[in-house]
This record gives C-alpha cells, sequence and structure tokens, in this order.
C-alpha cells in the first residue's frame, strides 16, 4: 500500500525555520500556515525528532485546458463554427541537497488539543460556524530544504478555429477555414544555499458528538498534498460556459482581426463571425 501522502508545500520558499511557519502553531485555514491563532513558547513545546534524506530529486505536472465550440446560424442557409481553447501545462523540478523531516516525538493528544481550543482566539475561530463547529489546523511536521533548487517551466497554449459555410445550390456549397494558434513559454529557476522550509504538516481539530462537546485531532489528509497521485483540490473554481460575444472574442485576443455581421433569422437576431488573416 503507497504512503499516504500528508505533506503541503509552502506557499513560498523563502521562510526560514523558526519564523513563520513553526511547530505547534495553530491555524484556521490550511493553505494560510503563517498566520497563526495560538503559538507555543519553544521551551515548551512538545519534543521533536528528525529525519535526514540526501540527493533528493521531485517533479510535479500540472495540467489544465479548455476547450470549446459556438454555432451561430444566420441570413437564411448559411452556418457558422467558430471553436478555440487553452492550455496550460506546469513542469516543476525541485532538487535538494539535503531534506530534514521534523516531527513530534509523540504526537498531539486530543487533551492537549482541547486546552489549546479554550485559548481566546482558536476558541472564537472554532465557534465562527453557523451551524457547526469549524474545524482549526496544527503545524506537526515540516521539511525544511538546505541546497534548494527550484526549475520551472510553464507552457501556454490558445488556438481559435473558424468555418462559414453557405450553399450556392442544392448541390453545391462555398466555404471557408481558419486556424491560428499562439503559444508563450515561461522558465525560471531558483536556489539558495539557506535552510528554508519546503512543506509542512498539519493535524485537524475537530468537534465529535451529538453536542459537539469531544474534541478530536488527527493528521489532515489533503487532496491536494503535494506529489500526491489525486491531483484535485480541495476546493475548485467552477468552469463557467456562455454565449460568445464580439468583447469577449477580442479579449480572447487582442490581436486577433474579427468581423461581426449583424443579421435576421425571422424575428430572431443572429450574429455572424468572420476571422481575418493578418
Amino acid at each position: 500500500m503507497a504512503a499516504v501522502k500528508t505533506y503541503v508545500l509552502a506557499p513560498n520558499f523563502t521562510y526560514h525555520p523558526n519564523t513563520s511557519i513553526c511547530m505547534g502553531d495553530i491555524v484556521a485555514y490550511p493553505d494560510n500556515p503563517t498566520k497563526p491563532l495560538s503559538s507555543v513558547p519553544k521551551t515548551e513545546l512538545k519534543p521533536t525528532e528528525s529525519h535526514f534524506d540526501y540527493d533528493n530529486e521531485f517533479s510535479k505536472h500540472n495540467s489544465l485546458s479548455l476547450r470549446g465550440s459556438i454555432w451561430a446560424k444566420f441570413l437564411e442557409n448559411a452556418s457558422a463554427k467558430i471553436g478555440g481553447g487553452t492550455s496550460d501545462e506546469l513542469l516543476s523540478k525541485y532538487t535538494i541537497r539535503r531534506l530534514e523531516t521534523v516531527y513530534f516525538k509523540k504526537q498531539p493528544t486530543d487533551e492537549e488539543a482541547a486546552e489549546r481550543v479554550k485559548e481566546k482566539k482558536v476558541n472564537s475561530a472554532v465557534n465562527a460556524g453557523l451551524v457547526s463547529k469549524t474545524p482549526v489546523f496544527m503545524v506537526t511536521g515540516l521539511k525544511v530544504a538546505r541546497g534548494f533548487k527550484l526549475s520551472q517551466s510553464i507552457n501556454s497554449t490558445a488556438d481559435v478555429n473558424g468555418a462559414v459555410e453557405a450553399p450556392i445550390t442544392s448541390d453545391v456549397g462555398m466555404g471557408a477555414d481558419l486556424d491560428m494558434s499562439r503559444q508563450k513559454a515561461v522558465e525560471q529557476k531558483q536556489q539558495t544555499g539557506q535552510d528554508i522550509i519546503f512543506a509542512y504538516q498539519l493535524h485537524i481539530i475537530t468537534h465529535k458528538g451529538w453536542r459537539q462537546t469531544d474534541v478530536d485531532i488527527t493528521v489532515y489528509k489533503p487532496p491536494a498534498a503535494f506529489l500526491n497521485d489525486d491531483q484535485k483540490g480541495v476546493e475548485q473554481d467552477p468552469v463557467e460556459v456562455e454565449a460568445a460575444t464580439e468583447s469577449s472574442l477580442r479579449d480572447f485576443d487582442k490581436e486577433l482581426i474579427v468581423e461581426i455581421i449583424n443579421a435576421k433569422d425571422g424575428n430572431k437576431d443572429c450574429v455572424c463571425v468572420i476571422f481575418g488573416q493578418d
């Protein structure tokens, strides 16, 4: 059975140990570990253990594409079709000379979590929900990188194609086709000789029971954990599809040559989109 991946990449790779992301911190949101509701003084922190790995390489590939087509009918027998799509690919490669994983020797207990929940800011966050108590999160693991290098390449592609067809007679027709594609590529590299927080692990603190009086703490297993096989995030932005307009087409590509023809099909207003060449 594959190990469950529980570490999440740091928001950026400029945080040093014992600064903005610290062991024992309690935060309101799993993706914002730098704004603690509660922190523990280093002298009172539970004992930690460290595990070291050397000469590490990780890579991650993300791909997103959105494609669609729109049919428009104008005049009596002519029709037009426009199609287009965008795609983005991100390839990240991380090279780390030494990776230190810091974790608590003994994992936090429900009783210890219950005591932390009593703190003013933590208690306010827990009781901020309209119906039920809101979970909070404790930082319980850190991956500290030394000799860190990051290489990223980003490829963005936008293409659009169009076709206009109209019959001349019952047996003869005429048409025009156009395909256009634009591609951009960006590469960036980053490296540092200082120790930086590469990733962090959280425990989630929730309330159980009919009256939600029992505090429970367990390892948080986010679907968007680093290098997780399941790339689905906890929350995803919805994709909305709507009919194309002249303004939306021009916003899609500022340099695109577009001619708009307004026509009537009986009582219906129709729009024909014709793509030109440079």
